[in-house]
């Protein structure tokens, strides 16, 4: 399961052909799936990310504006979407996952039309009151990227057997004069409130 969707994720492939040999291939693509499951599994630790993070941040060595701004981010975006997950279950693909959500939305928005900003307090219009609604906003490059030692501790404290963040490839950055994407709404109207 993808911590960060919250959707199953299959591996799959296929093999050609119903003679031994291709029975053969499937067999074998099979045991490589399983050994690649083994693979991402490591010490039976089930420290919560939130919690590694919040032990890494009260030792790191960072300014205070550093520690700050990470706080932040932490708080913010990390904490959110994998806080709750054990860190031995956070490897490459669901880092990588958080930070394509992050490319499209920087509030990981479900793409329903909601309001962002009430301009009043309790029961209002928002017509009138001219509530601003949410229109999809990509994190602000460069990229989001983890702390930089975060992910070495986890092996050094323990928690995990083995870093496998080591091969994470962040999302390229938006080719010059590219269209901003915006969530696709199923109201065009609600991008602007009627008059």
């Amino acid at each position: 399961m993808d911590p960060v969707t919250g959707r199953q994720v299959y591996l799959r492939e296929t093999i050609q052909g119903t003679d031994a040999a291709a029975w053969k291939k499937a067999d074998d693509k099979l045991a490589q799936f399983r050994a690649q499951m083994l693979k991402q599994r490591s010490v039976a630790s089930s420290v919560p990310l939130g919690n590694a993070l919040d032990e890494w941040l009260a030792k790191a060595d960072l300014e205070d504006s550093t520690r700050d701004g990470y706080a932040g981010y932490i708080e913010r975006v990390i904490k959110p979407a994998l806080g709750k997950t054990p860190v031995r279950k956070i490897g490459a693909r669901e880092l990588e996952s958080l930070y394509a959500e992050l490319r499209r939305c920087r509030v990981r928005c479900d793409r329903r039309p909601f309001i962002e900003k009430h301009k009043g307090d309790g029961e209002h219009d928002c017509v009138e009151a001219k509530c601003v609604p949410h229109k999809c906003k990509p994190m602000a490059d460069p990229s989001p990227s983890p702390p930089p030692d975060l992910h070495p501790n986890t092996v050094r404290y323990r928690i995990r057997k083995m870093n496998k963040i080591t091969n994470l490839h962040l999302p390229s950055a938006k080719v010059e004069g590219s269209a901003q994407r915006h969530c696709s709404h199923p109201r065009n109207d609600i991008d602007s409130p009627s008059t």
